[in-house]
């Protein structure tokens, strides 16, 4: 998962408002954000049969991919990059990084509604919830229209402010997943190499061809 939207060490300048924006671009073209449509909206929607109205088969599977990925593009630009700017408010996630498990996770759910201001100071995230709710109600111009309304705006609001909850813990937790898998990887490493340079090293020539001990001399016989 990318972290270039995340603060790892609790301190960091503003964003200028170029800044914001290339942030969002690139959250938008990642692949990460590319593969998410393709597997939570395309694959797990087809699979539960949401927004039945586009249909089933490659056809609806790729539409639920293209309104899946136009969410991330209405709410990346709306609530990362132009409310931010506006409101002044930091659209990066500052990791917490340490503590006991519970409170990361309290603190990690809690930065969907809490935020640094540009001003350094914690405020309510307006940016992100208002801009879930906005990205909500532009998606009633391309969902099927059968589901279009005030339940699809609040719907997708929900469903998106519950999504960033959801990856708040994965921002927050990652590192440290890495740090262990590289640590494994390591210690496996070490132990091969030392596993090789075992079976390569040659015996010595005693234990080649161990040669018999020499007999102690005999005493010299009395005259």
């Amino acid at each position: 998962m990318p972290l270039f939207n995340v603060v790892l060490n609790g301190q960091a300048v503003p964003l200028t408002p170029g800044q914001k924006f290339d942030l969002s671009f690139h959250t938008i073209i990642d692949p990460y954000t590319v593969g998410l449509a393709f597997i939570v909206g395309g694959g797990f929607g087809e699979l539960t049969d949401s927004h039945t109205g586009y249909g089933h088969g490659p056809e609806g599977f790729f539409k639920r991919v293209g309104a899946s990925y136009l969410d991330n593009i209405d709410g990346n630009l709306i609530g990362n990059a132009l409310l931010p700017v506006v409101l002044h408010q930091d659209p990066r996630y500052y990791r917490k990084g340490s503590g006991s498990v519970k409170s990361r996770i309290v603190y990690s759910a809690l930065t969907t509604f809490i935020c640094h201001g540009d001003n350094g100071r914690l405020q309510f995230n307006t940016s992100n919830v208002a801009g879930n709710f906005i990205a909500g109600a532009i998606s009633n111009a391309y969902y099927p229209a059968n589901e279009r309304g005030v339940g699809l705006t609040l719907q997708n609001g929900v469903t998106v402010t519950l999504e960033g909850m959801a990856g708040a813990q994965i921002l927050e937790f990652s590192p440290d997943l890495t740090a262990y898998l590289r640590r494994r990887r390591e210690r496996k490493q070490a132990l091969r190499d030392a596993a090789a340079q075992s079976d390569a090293t040659p015996p010595t020539p005693a234990a080649r061809n161990p040669l018999p001990a020499s007999p102690a001399p005999a005493a010299n016989p009395p005259h």
